[in-house]
Order: C-alpha cells, then structure tokens, then sequence
C-alpha cells in the first residue's frame, strides 16, 4: 500500500464518507473537494473507491453508473401492531374531501392542476380553514407579494397581521426545510416537465415526514380535445404515474371539474372515493362556488 493511497483513504474515509451518507457522488467530486489533480492521487482515489465496491464480505459502496452511492444497511424496524388507525389529522379540506379519505400522519396530499384551474387557490382554502387549527407552513414558489395578498384578502375568513401561518418563498429542495411534524403546503414543485424531478422530491418529502403532512402542488397538461371531438383527459401531474406512489389522496383540477384520482384510507370502508367528481365555478381565482358532485363513488 503505497503513502498516497493511505493518505487518500484516509481523508475519504474521516472527511467525506460521513458527509455523504445520502446522496451520490463521483470520483471527480471527491477530487474537486480536496483539489486532487495529481494523477497518481485520481488513481489512489479510483483505487479505493473500486475497493469499497468489492470489499468482502459485504461491499461498503454500489456503483451507479458513474456515480456511487454508500451502502446502508441500518434497519428501521416498524411496530405496527402498536399503531392507531384512527390516528388522524383532522383538517378540512375543499369540497369536504376529508369525509372521504383519511390523511394519516406522514400523509401526502397532491393536487395536480392545469394551467389556471385553481390549484393556488385550493391551497390557499386549505389554509384559510386550517390556520387556526394546525401549524401550517407555506412554501411559495408560484405567487408574488402582491399577488399573495391580493387572494388572500378575497377571503370571508378574516386573517389578522400577522398572519395565523408561516409563508417562505422556496423554489426547490423542499425536503431540506420543510417541518416534519407540522402542516405543510407546497405551491408547487415546479418539474419542468421531468419525471426525474417531480417524483424524486415527492419522496424525499415524503421521507422528510414524521408526524405531519404535505400538500403539494403539481402542474399537469389541460385536457385535450381532437379533431373529432374526443376528450383525452389527463389526471396526474407531471412526472406521471409514478407521482401517484407517496400519495395519501391525489386530486386532478381542471377548469369547472375536479376529481379524486386516488385515496389510499377510506373513510368508509364501503364507499369507494377513488373517481369521485365534482362540478364547480371558480370565482376569483380562490372561491370555489356552484359545487355540485356528479359520481359518488362506488359502494
């Protein structure tokens, strides 16, 4: 074992391996970090990396492409027998979606709107009727001052100043702050239209949670119309199926139409709330008026 090899595992094994237990990293970064450019000491690096792959009998690092990820083995281990099904949060939601499904703690509600459907304003519902009830934290990427205040004031529900939740302006890595026991709204998780992103940050928000929950906002496409006629309607967010996976309820907002695409805990267990619709007239951008349900569900 050569001196830069052991000076090498050394400073990786006390100065980076602890730092980056939860995320993926490259030879480079390592590099970079500690200004290795000397190529015997890139060589040492690769060395000890490709070790920690093969380390006998159990392997310290998996290899992902280029990147690397550190092992974790430590168990979490689930008393679920000792849990309370009737554990939980008693919030009101719009359209008394709470009469339908459950939202356990660590919950996740998603609303995916198009483009001018209301998915601020739902949001901003979920506050004004929540606000002197729960601790609620707003994570703002889509609105202005102006604009915020301008809804906000269009309420019948008087809020006072200072306002009765908390408002940060956030445009990304929402799992980074968010409060893991407290009540959380999101507006929005802006994907660009990549799966990657929509997705993963739902998870690690998702993971974030302890005893509190989510609501999250997501943009989808509007639904379209061909030729003929057909209506092609589009139900999740973008990123697609798969951020349906952390959702306690999932709710797709069109203009005048809104639906439960997925509760995972009935209220009911004979009433099933998964395709439920409602009718409405948005007014205001935030008042939700002329509500009418056209499926109740199926017994």
């Amino acid at each position: 074992m050569t001196d830069v090899y052991k000076r090498v595992t050394s400073r990786i094994e006390c100065d980076w391996y602890p730092f980056h237990t939860d995320e993926e990293f490259t030879q480079d970064d390592i590099c970079r970090h500690f200004q290795w450019n000397e190529p015997d000491t890139r060589h040492a690096v690769s060395q000890k990396l490709y070790n920690d792959k093969m380390k006998k009998p159990e392997p310290f690092l998996e290899k992902r492409g280029k990147a690397y990820r550190i092992i974790d083995r430590s168990l979490d281990e689930m008393d679920w027998q000792g849990a309370d099904p009737s554990n939980v949060w008693d919030i009101i939601l719009p359209f008394n979606l709470q009469k339908y499904v459950k939202i356990p703690p660590k919950g996740v509600i998603i609303i995916a709107g198009s483009s001018n459907a209301g998915k601020t304003g739902w949001m901003y519902n979920v506050i004004t009727k929540n606000m002197y009830k729960h601790e609620i934290w707003l994570w703002n990427s889509e609105t202005s001052l102006e604009v915020m205040k301008e809804r906000f004031d269009l309420f019948e529900e008087d809020i006072p100043n200072p306002p009765p939740f908390h408002t940060n302006e956030r445009f990304d890595n929402f799992a980074d702050i968010i409060k893991p026991d407290a009540f959380n709204v999101i507006d929005y998780v802006d994907s660009d239209s990549d799966y990657y992103n929509s997705v993963a940050e739902i998870s690690k928000i998702y993971r974030v949670l302890k005893g509190g929950i989510a609501v999250i906002g997501l943009q989808k496409k509007s639904n379209t119309k061909d030729k003929w006629g057909n209506i092609t309607e589009y139900d999740v967010g973008y990123g697609g199926e798969p951020t349906l996976k952390r959702a306690s309820l999932y709710i797709a907002l069109n203009p005048g139409k809104l639906k439960i695409v997925k509760g995972k805990s009935w209220v009911n267990r004979q009433l099933n709330p998964n395709g439920m619709r409602w009718t409405h007239k948005l007014v205001d951008g935030c008042k939700f008026v002329n509500i009418v349900q056209e499926y109740e569900g199926e017994e």
